[in-house]
């Protein structure tokens, strides 16, 4: 094995990470419990060099979800929550739904075309992971559920669906004798058959060749995937907050939504997608091409400024977000 070797200084750094060293502190020179973390914090150049990524950028994904779901709490209000519920859109897997119900018993409803893979969640609840108990050196509160680890978790409902204007628009106006149901089912068969490209989500036929990753897979033995209309109609009409952590293509649309039924929202953007959305301009007539650009797009959409903007802490990754208190609920 080589060793990197400082002339200066005479120092060879070791090739292996050593025993008991933070590795928060190794790879990004900081560590958010600071003095409190029961692991060493030695001067970065006395420890081996942290290896490049061969591919794109990863991001660790590891407490994401709780980080996001923590700052919704003391930003919105839990007992606000509790009145209405919260809509996940893009939610994925479906972890930051199965957090709100289960720790929080907020009434949560994930909208997303692909199917809910919470399989690992199950078995955290299971072991007790989310009933563990903080440790001496944990500075950060910590929800704990009210149901004991024995008893089985819930499964939130799903609503299998692209969140575009034409999927709330016919779901909210829906009547017995309306065209809406027709456009709802549509939409429903699109999300069947989706499927996740290079590109991004994509709803494809059957027979298509193209190149893509196969979305499988679901957790539970509860179906809790939406199909009445009518329940579509009244779980957008009674929630009051409607969020989304890297939404991909479905950022716009969650605030487009909030603001036209006067919701509160939070949206953490990732993507831009300038080529999926060509016709995207900035109030000054420039196009949407880059991550700042997106931002201040999705802050011109509402026209009263009452749009805010704020950094997600500890949150890894994209974690700027954008959002909106209501005074309906709160």
């Amino acid at each position: 094995k080589l060793c990197w070797y400082d002339m200066k200084t005479e120092f060879s750094a070791p090739c292996e990470l050593p025993k008991g060293t933070c590795k928060h502190w190794w790879k990004k020179g900081a560590c958010r419990l600071g003095e409190t973390c029961r692991f060493l914090h030695p001067p970065r150049q006395c420890l081996p060099v942290v290896p490049r990524k061969k591919y794109r950028q990863q991001v660790n994904n590891a407490g994401r979800f709780r980080q996001f779901r923590e700052w919704l709490i003391n930003t919105f209000k839990l007992e606000a929550l509790k009145d209405g519920g919260i809509i996940s859109v893009a939610g994925g897997k479906g972890i930051l739904s199965f957090e709100f119900l289960n720790v929080h018993s907020i009434p949560s409803t994930v909208i997303d075309p692909r199917p809910l893979q919470l399989e690992r969640s199950f078995k955290l609840w299971k072991l007790g992971m989310y009933h563990k108990e903080p440790s001496s050196h944990h500075t950060m509160k910590r929800y704990m559920p009210a149901k004991p680890s024995t008893e089985v978790p819930e499964k939130p409902k799903h609503l299998r669906a692209f969140f575009v204007p034409e999927l709330w628009e016919s779901i909210l106006s829906f009547s017995e004798s309306s065209s809406s149901r027709t456009i709802f089912e549509n939409n429903l068969d699109s999300a069947e058959n989706a499927k996740w490209t290079k590109k991004g989500l994509r709803s494809f036929n059957i027979s298509s060749n193209e190149e893509t990753s196969e979305i499988s897979g679901s957790s539970g033995n509860e179906d809790t995937t939406i199909r009445d209309v009518s329940l579509a109609k009244e779980i957008l009409e009674k929630s009051n907050l409607v969020v989304g952590l890297h939404p991909d293509q479905a950022a716009a649309s969650i605030v487009q939504f909030a603001i036209q039924q006067n919701k509160s929202f939070a949206v953490v953007p990732c993507c831009v997608y300038n080529k999926e959305f060509p016709k995207r301009k900035l109030k000054n007539g420039n196009r949407v091409t880059s991550y700042d650009d997106l931002l201040n797009y999705l802050e011109e959409l509402d026209h009263n400024r009452s749009i805010k903007r704020c950094t997600i802490p500890n949150l890894d990754g994209k974690n700027i977000c954008l959002f909106r208190v209501t005074d309906c609920k709160n």
